[in-house]
């Protein structure tokens, strides 16, 4: 703020607080941050993206320090760098000293505007339905290119906190804290919960919308087709039967269905859908991700699209909009945001059509302000598939079950005594052996390793091709792409959605041929399906090797065997959707890489399981703040 004010100097986008000065080139910064390039690299190769990891590579790469050098010789290497790129030192400072001697006006700061955008849905509940003084803090912050004073910084949040675009919440659900011992204690993470009358506006409307509709009386099929539907899947438990009559008899507007992993929901919902069909329904389907709209309309053979992609084609009247005999099924609608939600709420209610919102609110959580999944199923009397089918173990689906309901410390437990739980001796990385047991996994079945972070995956999989090109399961002439090698035997797995093509992000192929001549790639997917791929797909980085994925790719997956990677990112819903996704068995691969100096072998696996224990107790479920303004409690299990 003092250099825009006092010399002109122009910053370039605040993030996070910081700021590049416009007059350097970006090319010049970049070159300059050496030590940043070092430590980037070193996380790359060990798969870090977290603090942790950026500090374990910050002690990697350091070097000792050169005490010949001299404030002089710094300087004058820094200046031959400088002019080597191009970048005329001299030119610059007149240009950054130009304002010396007529500072620049950054003018009034408008506080109307500003506080609008933060209040708006594109501010600070963009995300969380709740916030904070220091989001509201580095809210300000970010809207100020040029920056200003500290004081007036304090005094606009103070003013947002007291005007009409910020709600106080009465609730403490921040600041509750359950123990392993069972007691709650006060955390205090933050001093007051906020929220804005937009969003609360947004949740009154989707619960009264949910609500009201209790007794329309639609969606409901001829109970003679629901018993036909059933007799027809002589396979389904009590419990999915009880699922399938309640959504096909409810005649609610809005019927809810939580469902744990392995439990079998789209096969319940195949059997709904033939009683809707053959009672005279249109039944479609819908899900926040492509490929989860694919495996919906291929398991329970109901047409879908993405939620967004429906929502866009509702929005537009000549379309035709639903028809009052309309059935929606929204599946992992509890990764759904409560706008996005309301939105279909909305249009349904005005078709007269039935809602099914189908999840797992344990699972991984909504990426904007959410919790309505849960708040919904407080209200609501809704279908509840608590049957684990997918493991074969009983004690590992007993062990899924304590991890989904926060008994993180018998979950993990459990794994330890089963030996699911591999951690890497000081000096060693848990990679390799990671990469060489799912090596030998994927000879009895399909196998996936998992991790939290893109960084992660991709060191995984450069481990993963070494392995298997050494044993030449991969041809040794690859095509260069986009700085990423591919060659036929490839396991590969596209990012974004392409129709035309064929592939959705998430789909998992093997490479059969690659012809450079006509520059393409022809892949066979994990259904079967030939698709072929142009190279521009993949230089444009839509198209990355498949032998380790992201946490987040992988949800609604299921395979034979799934080897996880841990991390201090690992969050309660985090562990829980990775290891349920094997049937045959689920490891979960530690790094001992930073134990205490003075730490014996004994103690440093000791310490390692510590601090996989505090991570599995961190929650990321959101919570709606109408839950908090109604002054309920929640707490977050420890």
């Amino acid at each position: 703020h003092q250099l825009a004010t006092s010399m002109g100097v122009e910053w370039r986008a605040v993030r996070r607080g910081i700021a590049d000065i416009t007059a350097v080139p970006m090319r010049v910064v970049d070159e300059f941050s050496t030590r940043r390039h070092e430590i980037e690299a070193n996380m790359a190769a060990n798969g870090g993206e977290s603090a942790r990891s950026a500090q374990v590579a910050a002690y990697a790469t350091r070097r000792m320090k050169d005490h010949s050098a001299t404030p002089e010789t710094l300087r004058d290497g820094w200046r031959q760098r400088a002019v080597d790129l191009g970048f005329d030192v001299e030119l610059v400072c007149d240009q950054v000293n130009a304002g010396i001697d007529d500072p620049r006006d950054i003018g009034l700061v408008h506080l109307g505007p500003m506080f609008e955008r933060l209040a708006g849905p594109d501010g600070l509940t963009r995300n969380r339905s709740m916030f904070g003084r220091r989001e509201i803090i580095q809210g300000i912050c970010d809207l100020l290119p040029n920056g200003a004073p500290i004081a007036s910084i304090v005094e606009w949040a103070d003013l947002f906190v007291a005007s009409e675009h910020c709600v106080q919440l009465t609730g403490t659900g921040a600041a509750a804290i359950r123990t392993r011992a069972g007691r709650v204690v006060s955390a205090r993470t933050d001093e007051t919960r906020f929220s804005t009358p937009d969003m609360l506006a947004t949740e009154r409307r989707l619960i009264d919308c949910a609500v009201r509709r209790t007794g329309d009386g639609v969606g409901t099929a001829d109970h003679r087709h629901v018993d036909t539907a059933i007799a027809g899947r002589p396979t389904l438990s009590d419990e999915q039967m009880r699922m399938v009559w309640r959504v096909c008899s409810s005649g609610a507007g809005v019927d809810i269905v939580e469902g744990v992993a392995g439990a079998g929901k789209t096969y319940a919902l195949a059997a709904a859908n033939q009683a809707w069909t053959d009672s005279g329904h249109t039944v479609i389907g819908c899900a926040l991700a492509a490929k989860a709209a694919r495996q919906l309309q291929t398991d329970a053979d109901i047409p879908s699209v993405t939620i967004d992609r429906l929502l866009i084609d509702l929005d537009r009247p000549e379309k035709g909009g639903l028809s009052p005999n309309t059935v929606i099924v929204v599946d992992e609608a509890a990764m759904v945001g409560t706008r996005k939600l309301l939105r279909l709420l909305d249009h349904a209610e005005h078709a007269r059509a039935k809602v099914v919102l189908v999840g797992d609110p344990c699972q991984l959580p909504e990426i904007e302000a959410g919790g309505s999944f849960t708040g919904l199923r407080r209200r609501l009397d809704a279908s509840l598939l608590a049957t684990n089918r997918r493991q074969h173990e009983s004690w590992e689906r007993t062990a899924l079950a304590h991890l989904r309901v926060g008994a993180t410390d018998s979950a993990l437990d459990a794994y330890l005594d089963h030996g699911r739980v591999k951690i890497a001796n000081p000096g060693t990385d848990p990679r390799q052996a990671m990469v060489d047991d799912w090596y030998n996994a994927r000879r009895s079945g399909t196998a996936v390793m998992l991790a939290s972070t893109r960084a992660e995956v991709d060191a995984l999989n450069r481990r993963a091709r070494a392995r298997l090109r050494a044993d030449g399961e991969i041809r040794a002439d690859p095509v260069i792409l986009g700085a990423v090698s591919f060659a036929e035997g490839d396991l590969v797995v596209a990012l974004r959605n392409d129709r035309r093509l064929g592939v959705l992000n998430g789909t998992r192929s093997v490479i059969e041929h690659i012809d450079h001549d006509g520059q393409m790639i022809r892949c066979r997917t994990d259904d079967h399906q030939i698709v072929s791929l142009p190279f521009v797909y993949a230089t444009e980085g839509h198209l990355a090797h498949g032998y380790a994925m992201t946490v987040h790719k992988a949800q609604g997956a299921t395979y034979d065997h799934c080897l996880v990677l841990g991390s201090d990112q690992f969050t309660t819903e985090a562990a829980y959707t990775a290891m349920s996704r094997g049937r045959i068995d689920n490891t979960l691969y530690l790094d001992g890489a930073t134990p205490r100096e003075d730490a014996h072998a004994a103690e440093v696996k000791s310490d390692i399981v510590d601090q996989v224990r505090a991570s599995l107790q961190r929650t990321a479920a959101q919570t709606m703040a109408l839950e908090d303004d109604n002054g309920a409690d929640f707490e977050i299990d420890l």
